[in-house]
């Protein structure tokens, strides 16, 4: 959804490093993009044990879900 936004002029990527991906090719700015938040979500996973570590879970999920609403409500209006 970032790129169709970035693409389509509604929108700009503030992360300088995504943003020079993006500008490079669409499908490495995505690739990063995965794995980037598959390896955080990831080492969150590792320490599950920890308070923080299952609050932060919760919390990026949150973040994100929130984050797939709006971008989701964008592209319909």
């Amino acid at each position: 959804m970032t790129i169709a936004w970035v693409e389509s002029g509604r929108a700009t990527e503030i992360n300088p490093l995504m943003d020079l991906l993006i500008g490079i090719h669409p499908v490495l700015f995505m690739v990063t993009k995965i794995l980037l938040v598959n390896l955080g979500a990831l080492l969150l996973w590792r320490f599950r044990e920890r308070t923080m570590a299952v609050g932060s879970l919760y919390l990026c999920l949150t973040a994100y879900s929130l984050l797939m609403l709006y971008h989701g409500g964008g592209l319909i209006s």
